[in-house]
């Protein structure tokens, strides 16, 4: 497994079957299919790992998994790591792009709260 190819993360034998089960398919594909990543992303939030889990989106949406649940996750990830100024600016992101965006209130509230905090 060379460099471009690791998935960010802790020793995978420490993560429940499904993150390894991704982890493989993941690393069989080879990035062909960009959701991968955003797949991957989620089995580690589910784990709490957010340092894993934010490089994870980041590669998603670079390869083109352009969705405003990717960005919404990489939002939370920010707050739930403690760094709320990247999380707002990736709130922001979600709005920019996904105006019309069904939970668009409820993500202004949450950006309204975040900026309190700040």
């Amino acid at each position: 497994m060379g460099g471009r190819d690791q998935i960010p993360g802790r020793d995978n034998r420490r993560h429940s079957d499904s993150v390894g089960r991704l982890l493989q398919k993941a690393l069989a594909m080879r990035a062909a299919d960009p959701s991968i990543y955003n797949d991957i992303g989620i089995e580690y939030r589910k784990l709490r790992d957010y340092q894993a889990a934010i490089p994870l989106w980041h590669r998603a949406i670079a390869a083109g998994e352009d969705s405003a649940e990717t960005y919404s996750h990489l939002a939370n990830a920010y707050n739930l790591s403690k760094n709320p100024s990247e999380g707002l600016r990736w709130l922001r992101r979600v709005l920019e792009r996904y105006p019309d965006l069904s939970q668009a209130r409820q993500v202004r509230e949450m950006m309204r709260t975040q900026e309190e905090r700040l």
